[in-house]
């Protein structure tokens, strides 16, 4: 036991130390130190009674690859599409740059794989920085658990991508779409998204304790199953058409946005059916669930409400990001949030 090799990483979503062993089968075992602090979850290991992680430097990528994908399903929501995700993208980098000793790769291993990238068809600048995204954390994670002596990744840029203008609903458009649907808890849902500006996952997330009835909030939070997108939380003041809503929404269970049965609905669900009554209403064949979203912050920019203000009720950590809908013009599109009438 005393050269079983040991692995430590912290898990995004509570801040905790995990610690890795390999099993017999190659795996890796993961066990909680229920610690957040690096150097106390150092000591948990010495209690273990195992030795300082023993790095084998001359081990080849196709070996690295089910250390590092173990210690991604630690934290990864969906196991099976995570798993999946990264086994593809370590099929691809190996059969274009082939399979080295970790230290023997290079910057211009990834350069390299960058061309092979650019000339690949069918794929869009989007999906080619998935690819580089996720070889640069899986070299960014072995350097920083000392599998490799120095960072070949540390200086790999992604592609530039011009800034596309948000897809979001006209009026018009939303008042057809609204029209189309029959009252629903999908409906409700359209609306939620509109008046909120809240993401997909946060609301097939959102739970009735996340309702303030008294103080007219909605509080986007973090949990043990989920996490928002940039792990900020945030408070989203109620419009008075989400109050009525939510008092006459019948709990089926914990969650806010469930079928008669308590179970949740399934975001491509959603996305399919929103994008069928966009093709049906001959809608702009760009909008997609997303686009809610986008609705939600132009219509508020578009009634001269203040990008800072815009940003926290998004929840991005940027107003970089927010700066999207900056190029909107003042119009009649609708009115700001405590007056939207859609």
């Amino acid at each position: 036991m005393s050269s079983q090799k040991v692995y430590l990483t912290r898990r995004k979503s509570n801040g905790i130390y995990y610690v890795g062993r390999k099993t017999d089968a190659g795996t890796i075992s993961w066990k909680s130190t229920s610690l957040t602090n690096k150097a106390q979850a150092r000591l948990f290991i010495k209690d273990l009674k195992d030795e300082t992680p023993v790095i084998q430097h001359d081990m080849k990528l196709s070996d690295f690859q089910r250390i590092f994908i173990d210690s991604r399903l630690v934290i990864a929501k969906n196991k099976r599409k995570t798993e999946n995700g990264y086994n593809c993208l370590f099929k691809v980098f190996l059969q274009c740059v082939g399979n080295k000793p970790l230290n023997d790769y290079t910057s211009v291993d990834f350069e390299r794989f960058k061309q092979h990238l650019q000339a690949k068809r069918g794929i869009t600048d989007y999906g080619r920085n998935h690819y580089i995204a996720g070889i640069k954390a899986v070299f960014n994670y072995a350097f920083n658990f000392e599998f490799i002596k120095k960072n070949p990744v540390s200086r790999l840029l992604l592609f530039k991508i011009p800034q596309a203008k948000p897809v979001y609903f006209k009026h018009d458009e939303l008042q057809k779409l609204l029209t189309a649907m029959p009252e629903s808890v999908l409906k409700n849902i359209i609306l939620f998204a509109v008046y909120t500006g809240c993401r997909q996952a946060e609301i097939l997330n959102l739970r009735w304790s996340d309702i303030d009835f008294t103080n007219k909030t909605i509080h986007i939070s973090n949990s043990e199953s989920f996490t928002t997108k940039t792990g900020k939380e945030r408070n989203i003041p109620f419009h008075p058409v989400i109050e009525e809503m939510l008092k006459h929404t019948t709990h089926h269970s914990s969650y806010v946005f469930t079928k008669s049965n308590g179970y949740r609905y399934e975001g491509s669900y959603l996305s399919h059916i929103l994008k069928r009554y966009i093709r049906k209403l001959n809608l702009n064949p760009k909008l997609h669930f997303h686009s809610l979203r986008h609705t939600f912050a132009s219509y508020l920019v578009s009634n001269n409400i203040s990008i800072f203000a815009v940003k926290e009720l998004l929840g991005h950590s940027s107003v970089n990001t927010t700066n999207i809908y900056s190029h909107l013009e003042p119009s009649s599109l609708a009115q700001s949030v405590s007056s939207l009438a859609v």
